[in-house]
């Protein structure tokens, strides 16, 4: 029997074929599915930069309230606190209220400063960084909503994107291992998602000494 042999050109030719016929290609909807997230990161980095600035930073400097104020009131009962103080985004939601104090720092824990205030009995960290978390700046002012965003993916990163420019702005220039000690007047906002504990996001941080 006379062996067939395949000359280097036809070897070539059928290993294309071979790799066309094991290729899974994507649909015209899964193409879309990813364009769509490509958009919603694009979408989110864009609002932050027109919103924060404009919107989220003006809001909060015009309905902070002192933090001794609301801790009396989240003591005596959380959601209506949150109800008259607040904003939150949907209904299973924790609120987010803006707040303004003058602090002493404490202890620094990592990415959070401990701070003692007068007249606030609850335990409160500010979020020093470079790590920041939660939609406290998102939710505050009750008017960036899902529907505002391409999708689940960018209203979530939306969060972060105004997260980052108080790291970036706020933060930035501020050394947080020398702090402790030293006392603060901060303006920023926080979630009520554990009444037990503030969490701190600064949109002004001043170091008084």
């Amino acid at each position: 029997m006379k062996i067939k042999r395949f000359t280097p050109l036809a070897l070539i030719a059928l290993t294309v074929l071979a790799i066309g016929f094991s290729t899974t290609y994507v649909t015209g909807a899964d193409v879309t599915l990813l364009e769509k997230g490509v958009k919603a990161k694009v979408d989110s980095a864009a609002y932050a930069d027109l919103n924060y600035e404009a919107k989220i930073v003006p809001y909060i400097l015009a309905n902070a309230v002192d933090l001794a104020e609301l801790d009396a009131a989240i003591i005596a009962d959380p959601d209506a606190a949150g109800e008259n103080y607040g904003n939150r985004d949907g209904g299973n939601a924790a609120y987010s209220v803006p707040t303004k104090f003058t602090a002493v720092a404490g202890e620094l824990k990592g990415d959070l400063l401990v701070l003692e205030i007068e007249g606030v009995s609850t335990t409160v960290y500010l979020q020093i960084g470079p790590a920041l978390n939660g939609t406290a700046l998102r939710d505050v002012t009750g008017q960036v909503k899902f529907g505002d965003f391409e999708n689940q993916l960018a209203y979530q990163d939306i969060g972060t994107k105004l997260n980052d420019k108080v790291r970036d702005g706020v933060l930035s220039t501020v050394d947080k291992t020398t702090l402790t000690g030293k006392t603060l007047n901060i303006i920023g906002a926080f979630s009520l998602f554990n009444p037990a504990q503030f969490m701190i996001v600064p949109i002004s941080l001043e170091v008084v000494n």
